[in-house]
């Protein structure tokens, strides 16, 4: 059968006709704000006359033709992460508390990811995980330009994880890969790609991914199960799945007047574009009922007192900040992993904790990923740029800056928001920022 058909079928004729109407609507954009970088009260002085979210506080909708987010120094500086209305209901309704572990089993590109982040408030603990190693990467970058000290990224299977993590996590997050019917409007391609058959072997792969998700939380710990599709072999029945073979349970979510409850599933919710402004969602919250073993170790190397002592004087040089948590090198890099991380030396791991920077014939450099996480109270030396400045375009096609300043490392930002450094004899700022980020 066609997607048409199938709509038909799952919804009925008025329902699917007007569902199947709205997806011939162009997309809703909408962004979040990374409430580690920025607060609403700033962003509204920038742009006062956008339509807030109704359920994330951070969030607002807009216009390609109101500002192009997408292209502004801000967006490069991690002030707002660009998502779908309907995918920030996923992290809203688990209810991420300060100091969760935390783990998002198929995180890239990382918006739920860098939303957790942004709630955790540098407390906690983010195990950001996708097993695609080039969207992991993307997962990788987006972490990193949000400024983000306390996750981990790796690319691992989620069987390995399972099997590494049972019982750690308070609450996991399964974005499962779906057949993405709510990315029709934004995605022509996908909607093209559609067919029955891959929703069935997707369902396969979901009631597979959700067994193994499930095992990593501990007893009491919540997870929640979404996707951005309608389809109830990819949903409901994966959902059934779980309960059918393991002691879990439902925790009801509130139905506002804008979200639907999912099929022979009260607890659960559907939201779709035709009454929820945005594109498209199915999200169940789940309690954890079973005891799972815990055995994971929280021993990383750490790094030596001489490698530590030579951040501390370039911290001392050009920092407001006393930094804490396990210093491990890995290589010439050092990084710095929030106290009592679990280990790391069987993970693939494309990211540890906060990339401090590199230790070079007794010297430290500060990297790009260091930047991003301060904040200009945070340093002794800086330059503020406004976003629509010529200045900060020049900064992010890696041309040289002249501008009067101190002489050392210079935190670059943009209204406010850590961008990236220099590192100036007091006037000429030579761009440190990263090559393969610049605009050209």
């Amino acid at each position: 059968m066609d997607y048409k058909d199938y709509i038909y079928k799952l919804l009925g004729k008025i329902r699917a006709e007007s569902l199947l109407n709205s997806q011939d609507e162009d997309s809703i954009s909408c962004l979040r704000l990374n409430l580690l970088k920025t607060n609403k009260e700033s962003f509204e002085a920038l742009f006062p006359n956008l339509d807030k979210h109704n359920y994330v506080n951070e969030a607002y909708y807009f216009s390609k033709s109101d500002f192009r987010f997408g292209k502004s120094p801000l967006h490069n500086a991690g002030m707002y992460y660009i998502q779908d209305a309907s995918a920030m209901m996923v992290v809203k309704l688990l209810n991420i508390e300060e100091n969760d572990k935390v783990l998002d089993m198929c995180a890239a590109p990382g918006g739920k990811s860098t939303q957790v982040a942004s709630y955790l408030n540098n407390t906690g603990l983010l195990l950001a995980n996708d097993v695609n190693h080039k969207r992991a990467l993307a997962l990788s970058e987006n972490i990193e330009r949000m400024g983000i000290k306390n996750a981990v990224v790796s690319s691992e299977s989620a069987s390995k994880i399972a099997n590494t993590f049972e019982g750690y996590f308070d609450k996991v997050i399964l974005d499962a890969p779906c057949s993405g019917q709510g990315m029709f409007r934004k995605n022509e391609a996908v909607k093209d790609d559609w067919t029955y058959n891959k929703t069935l072997s997707l369902s396969t792969l979901q009631k597979e991914l959700i067994l193994d998700s499930y095992k990593c939380l501990r007893r009491d710990g919540i997870m929640v199960y979404s996707t951005c599709t309608f389809a109830r072999e990819e949903n409901e029945e994966v959902i059934e799945y779980l309960l059918e073979n393991t002691n879990a349970s439902l925790i009801n979510i509130d139905k506002e007047k804008d979200f639907d409850e999912a099929f022979n599933i009260s607890e659960a919710i559907r939201l779709y574009p035709d009454k929820f402004k945005g594109e498209g969602h199915f999200i169940a919250l789940i309690r954890c009922n079973d005891d799972h073993q815990n055995r994971v170790s929280n021993y990383n190397k750490p790094a030596s007192n001489k490698d530590i002592e030579i951040f501390r004087q370039f911290e001392k040089e050009h920092l407001n900040t006393d930094l804490q948590g396990t210093f491990i090198k890995m290589g010439d890099e050092l990084h710095l992993l929030p106290k009592n991380t679990f280990a790391l030396n069987n993970l693939k791991v494309l990211r540890n904790g906060l990339h401090l920077g590199k230790i070079v014939k007794n010297n430290f450099k500060p990297n790009h990923a260091l930047a991003l996480s301060l904040d200009k109270s945070l340093v002794k030396a800086y330059l503020n740029l406004d976003h629509e400045s010529q200045s900060a375009n020049d900064y992010l096609k890696g041309l040289t800056l002249t501008i009067e300043g101190k002489k050392g490392y210079n935190l670059v930002c943009v209204n406010n928001t850590p961008l990236g450094w220099t590192k100036s004899d007091g006037s000429i700022h030579k761009n440190l920022y990263p090559k393969g980020l610049r605009n050209f």
